[in-house]
């Protein structure tokens, strides 16, 4: 029963896991799900097998130990293959491995892991094999094992917080929406742009570019407001956003303000020290993916 819901926890672990955002999804949640049930097997019934064989060494201690060593063997090798699939899955390149803090995190567990793989063959191929007279030895190298056991789960908590390389990539190179719209004020001494990102009813950023109408220099250092109205709901009524300057004639700030999908009107204010600019735009929201 304790081992049905243990693999029913993994597997809800699983389908929470990277291995459920990967593109090869239907690959990846079983090869996650074996790869830590492999090693729940492998390491928490190492820490059984030496609760079970303490005291002094006997034959039936030495016979539990011979079929632990086999179960053990295949769940080592399983994790392995299991580990080494999800690895390239998450990793993607070589170039990922060496520069991301993730490939680091994964060349540390992976480390710990090769450490652990000839204290885990000595007890396999020399005290199991010797049987009572080996007992003894057998323990002081698996607490070494159960150490760096511990410092590969570490290793993997704190993967677990980070994105995988492979996933990142394509979604920073991805062609995210914009909503991007042109205007003059009325009296045609500016040009502002104002574009919305993403252009979704709900939190946006705004950035609104204002030069002079030639396009030529940069209005900056000046104060500057967005008014939004929508016409068809005007019990709404208008609201206001100031926008702070990034650099010369750069403005943004994010807000709520697009609150409902339709066509806004918008506003742009921009306030200098000797005269204000009114340029008034039509924002249309997009549809939310």
């Amino acid at each position: 029963l304790c081992a049905v819901l243990s693999l029913v926890a993994m597997l809800a672990n699983a389908l929470a896991s990277h291995a459920a955002a990967s593109p090869l999804a239907w690959l990846m949640i079983p090869a996650h799900w074996l790869h830590v049930a492999s090693y729940a097997v492998w390491i928490g019934g190492l820490a059984a097998v030496l609760v079970g064989i303490r005291g002094l060494p006997t034959i039936a201690k030495a016979e539990a130990v011979g079929r632990f060593s086999l179960v053990a063997g295949i769940a080592f090798a399983a994790m392995i293959l299991t580990g080494l699939v999800r690895g390239i899955d998450e990793v993607g390149s070589w170039s990922n491995l060496f520069t991301t803090t993730f490939g680091w995190l994964l060349l540390l567990k992976t480390a710990l892991f090769l450490t652990i793989t000839p204290l885990a063959a000595t007890n396999r191929w020399r005290y199991v094999r010797i049987g009572v007279a080996g007992i003894k030895r057998l323990r002081w190298v698996s607490r070494g094992e159960l150490m760096l056991a511990a410092g590969i789960m570490v290793a993997a908590a704190f993967l677990t917080t980070l994105p995988p390389p492979s996933f990142v990539r394509p979604v920073a190179a991805r062609n995210f929406p914009h909503v991007v719209v042109t205007g003059v004020d009325y009296g045609g001494a500016v040009r502002v742009t104002l574009d919305v990102a993403p252009g979704y009813p709900g939190l946006n950023r705004f950035t609104v570019t204002v030069r002079d109408n030639r396009g030529a220099h940069p209005v900056a250092n000046a104060t500057l407001f967005l008014l939004f109205d929508l016409p068809a709901r005007p019990e709404i009524g208008e609201s206001e956003l100031e926008l702070r300057q990034v650099t010369d004639g750069l403005y943004t700030a994010e807000s709520t303000r697009l609150s409902l999908a339709g066509t806004w009107t918008v506003t742009v204010v921009v306030e200098t020290a000797i005269t204000s600019y009114d340029a008034v735009l039509s924002v249309r929201t997009a549809g939310a993916p």
